[in-house]
């Protein structure tokens, strides 16, 4: 049960990124699933755990990770796709 809050937390806060970085426009729901997976998992295991914690998911460490996975998503997106 945890795992799967974990992954609708992830994928929310990877959306609500991609809408910020992209200006309104975001990623579409499974590449902000990858990127919330990813940036999450890289944000706890680069940062640590602190901050608030909610069902083995930590907060501030997590949210950092998306939000940089996001921008290497959007970077990337744009020398691909110009």
């Amino acid at each position: 049960m945890f795992f799967i809050e974990f992954l609708i937390i992830a994928t929310l806060i990877a959306k609500v990124a991609s809408l910020i970085i992209g200006l309104g426009y975001g990623f579409s729901w499974p590449v902000s699933f990858v990127g919330g997976i990813l940036g999450a998992w890289l944000g706890t295991l680069v940062l640590g755990h602190f901050g608030p914690q909610w069902v083995s998911f930590n907060w501030i460490p997590a949210t950092i990770g998306v939000v940089i996975v996001m921008l290497i998503f959007k970077i990337i997106d744009r020398k691909v796709f110009g």
